[in-house]
């Protein structure tokens, strides 16, 4: 088994939890993910999200992330303020959309677990998810695959088992080398000056090169390629269209970006992460707070 797997699959768990927490309202967190190499199939009623990881405009190889049914409907229903999350019962219309919802939301976060431990050109892309007891014309790929299985812990409650099934081809691929990012340094784009300022504050203290610009301005294609972290405003006019600009761009697409609300609401984060954030921070933030976040989005940190 390839030495990358572990941190990958350390790194796809945390991320998971990470992007869905926010839309919650939790603090989720994980446990202590389980590989193995094997063949055998999961077994009982799950959601299945297969991905394409690829390269360019070629498919590289494939992963699929499963759950089953009844575990992450109780995050789907968290979703939908559900007075009753945790109770099983079957899965209504407005459920199987809130799981569609949840699956993407972590697809987001397997894209970018890939991107930074594996390579970073490579692009994982989420395909139609599927339910296990009504497959359609939908299977697993068979054959020996690495397994991951890890669970999100939710506070209070139970937990959910979140499953990886990635192909041993992805640990064989021939590596595409590119120029790695300053470390240490973080840009703050765009903010507001007294959240730049805490933020700075904050960041100087823990011995990071802190940059900071506005969009438009001279230097700031040269700061781009230099950091490795983006803090970007969600109350600022247009600063979710900036989020959407930096992650289609070729240059820039690869780069963390975590969005500052004051005021974060459910559609606020949705919409953040729909035009492409890789977190959500709410502003004014603490220390722990701060830090949590960055070390989440600098794959050196993890």
């Amino acid at each position: 088994m390839s030495e990358k797997a572990q941190p990958l699959a350390e790194a796809m768990l945390r991320g998971c939890a990470a992007n869905v927490g926010p839309l919650i309202g939790l603090d989720l967190e994980v446990g202590e993910p389980t590989l193995e190499t094997h063949a055998e199939l999961p077994e009982g009623d799950l959601a299945v999200l297969p991905m394409s990881v690829e390269f360019d405009d070629q498919v590289l190889c494939g992963l699929t992330v499963s759950s089953p049914l009844q575990e992450i409907a109780t995050l789907a229903r968290r979703l939908l303020d559900d007075d009753d999350p945790d109770k099983e019962r079957e899965i209504n219309e407005d459920e199987v959309d809130a799981i569609g919802e949840v699956l993407n939301l972590m697809s987001g976060a397997i894209d970018q677990s890939i991107r930074e431990h594996i390579n970073p050109g490579y692009r994982s892309r989420p395909l139609s998810w599927w339910r296990s007891d009504q497959p359609g014309d939908n299977s697993l790929p068979d054959g020996e695959h690495v397994v991951a299985s890890g669970r999100i812990n939710i506070p209070s409650a139970g937990s959910v088992c979140i499953v990886f099934r990635i192909s041993p081809k992805l640990f064989g691929l021939t590596q595409q080398t590119t120029a790695r990012r300053t470390q240490g340094h973080v840009l703050l784009l765009g903010l507001e000056e007294a959240v730049r300022t805490s933020i700075s504050g904050i960041l100087a203290q823990a011995q990071v090169v802190v940059d900071s610009a506005e969009p438009g301005d001279d230097a700031l294609g040269e700061l781009l390629g230099s950091t490795e972290a983006i803090f970007l405003s969600g109350d600022q006019s247009g600063g979710f269209e900036l989020v959407r600009n930096l992650r289609l761009a070729h240059d820039t697409w690869q780069i963390p970006s975590i969005i500052c609300l004051a005021e974060p609401t459910k559609s606020s984060v949705m919409r953040a992460l729909h035009h492409g954030a890789t977190y959500v921070m709410a502003v004014p933030a603490d220390e722990i707070s701060l830090l949590r976040v960055l070390r989440a989005a600098r794959p050196d940190e993890r």
